[in-house]
């Protein structure tokens, strides 16, 4: 599933899984994005979670009302509130939004945003190129992507990753015991 929520009332955490940079059919992000709002409107939301560590990119474009509507709520764009996970396989438009929700990243529509990074450094360059297009080959039916613009968010830098605000790693004890030590430390931090 590209993308899901839920909220976890004891923490008055708002946790939104952002897998896939996709409209996921039949229920397009920005939908997905209204009734998320429309909870966090009507119940107390002290803290919003996007997790974006198995994101591998899309469409840069689909994050957009996520965007828009964090800069319509100021009380969730803000230090202590808004958390975003990132990690290894954070990719391409995955790493896109994770930059645009970093503060070292201001220029998206003018609004900084106020999250905290946490997890691990990502899989991709802030630096990178995307916009994947794909074509099948005539006799093998083989399918090819490749990838049409280069994206440059940090004009004066070249990083290998985006980093993290806070680093968590993740061991395979946290793995085999269905731990997560990344959710735990947000869970432990800011006002929820």
């Amino acid at each position: 599933m590209p993308y899901w929520w839920e909220y976890l009332p004891e923490r008055q955490t708002l946790f939104i899984q952002y897998n896939q940079c996709a409209d996921q059919p039949g229920h397009p992000f920005g939908d997905f994005v209204r009734e998320v709002f429309a909870f966090s409107d009507s119940n107390s939301v002290r803290r919003l979670v996007v997790d974006l560590r198995g994101n591998s990119g899309g469409n840069s474009e689909v994050i957009n009302p996520l965007l828009h509507g964090l800069q319509a709520r100021p009380s969730l764009n803000a230090k202590g509130r808004l958390f975003v996970l990132i990690g290894p396989a954070t990719f391409s438009s995955g790493e896109m939004a994770a930059e645009a929700f970093s503060n070292h990243y201001q220029s998206w529509a003018g609004v900084p945003f106020q999250a905290t990074l946490v997890g691990r450094p990502t899989g991709g360059k802030p630096n990178c190129y995307g916009e994947i297009k794909s074509l099948t080959l005539p006799n093998s039916k083989l399918q090819i992507y490749y990838s049409i613009k280069h994206f440059q968010t940090q004009p004066h830098a070249d990083p290998p990753s985006l980093e993290p605000d806070i680093t968590v790693p993740t061991t395979m004890d946290d793995l085999l015991s269905g731990r997560d030590p990344v959710l735990e430390r947000v869970l432990s931090l800011g006002p929820g």
